[in-house]
């Protein structure tokens, strides 16, 4: 199965050893990529991607929304405590190249006017953006499990509790020609 990194660093690789001990009789192999998965060019069983459902010829089952907040090192957040310097710091967010749309849609989800654009920072890979946040170096907007260690630990702070849940979720997407009740199902609730 192929997975976004950020995705298997911070969210699948954590499950996977519950996994391993209930079905030690299943072989698991992750590759991660950026893009979408070509199945037709390779040997892959599964793919789990952030995105749209619709694939000709795919199974598309969603597993997660990803519900990002804003998060910054608590010295950033000390600055921009209300709503109208929140959307001032808009330009030092930091953007996920795969969902641009991301940014202006929480800020008006959250009834926060933007100073200007949103986003200085690209990134492709976001499990860059948890350490981006606590060097001080930009705000993020993460779903909780991207940065839950760096909360615990206090080096970012939630600039604002207001999720916003994005049209696209995470699909667990494989060949209509997949047997359903394999193994790649039994990987499906973890």
């Amino acid at each position: 199965m192929t997975v976004d990194a950020s995705l298997s660093k911070l969210c699948l690789t954590p499950r996977l050893p519950g996994f391993v001990r209930v079905h030690s009789e299943i072989t698991l192999n992750v590759i991660t990529r950026i893009d979408a998965a070509y199945f037709a060019a390779s040997r892959l069983d599964a793919s789990i991607e952030f995105g749209g459902a619709e694939r000709s010829g795919l199974n598309a089952v969603k597993v997660m929304n990803l519900v990002p907040r804003p998060c910054a090192a608590s010295g950033m957040a000390k600055q921009h405590r209300n709503a109208f310097k929140l959307g001032e710091l808009a330009q030092t967010f930091t953007q996920h190249t795969a969902a641009p749309e991301s940014l202006p849609r929480w800020f008006d989800a959250a009834g926060v006017r933007i100073s200007g654009n949103a986003s200085a920072m690209r990134l492709d890979l976001m499990s860059i953006a948890p350490n981006a946040a606590a060097a001080g170096l930009s705000a993020v907007l993460l779903p909780d499990f991207m940065v839950a260690d760096a909360l615990v630990s206090r080096k970012v702070v939630r600039l604002s509790a207001r999720a916003w849940t994005p049209e696209r979720a995470c699909h667990l997407v494989s060949p209509e020609a997949m047997n359903v009740n394999g193994p790649l199902w039994l990987f499906r609730p973890w």
